[in-house]
């Protein structure tokens, strides 16, 4: 089966420390008191045979422990906002959504359908395999 085997390939890479820049609602609000270390943003595009996906990943570096902590509480609860995806084309829903946190470092990822018919269980296995 198609989906068994995914390909993926990443379309676009930046870092930047101006996190808040590039966050909204409750999110940039947060980084904006708080500010981080490092934002490395990226995107990759999976492919299942003819269906493709796009998975956005964002690496929030703050400045403490209890910082992240934090954060990763905000961008956790539902209408906090997000940090934007590097490719401006991608609209984020917010049902297939993960996150991970490992000391300062807070990573999320958010997966989307492109084309073809991806199963809702397939975008969140590649979401929850990027953030972890």
């Amino acid at each position: 089966m198609a989906l068994q085997n995914p390909t993926a390939k990443a379309t676009g890479q930046a870092e930047t420390r101006d996190c808040a820049d590039l966050a909204t609602g409750a999110v940039r609000q947060y980084l904006i008191q708080h500010r981080c270390e490092a934002l490395q943003r990226a995107t990759f595009s999976v492919s299942y045979g003819r269906d493709r996906a796009v998975v956005v990943v964002a690496w929030v570096e703050m400045g403490s422990v209890e910082d992240a902590e934090g954060l990763k509480e905000v961008v956790d609860s539902p209408g906090t906002g997000s940090i934007r995806p590097l490719d401006r084309r991608v609209t984020l829903t917010g049902q297939r959504y993960q996150s991970d946190i490992d000391g300062p470092l807070v990573t999320t990822a958010e997966a989307e359908p492109v084309a073809g018919s991806v199963p809702g269980r397939v975008l969140e296995e590649a979401a929850a395999q990027a953030a972890g």
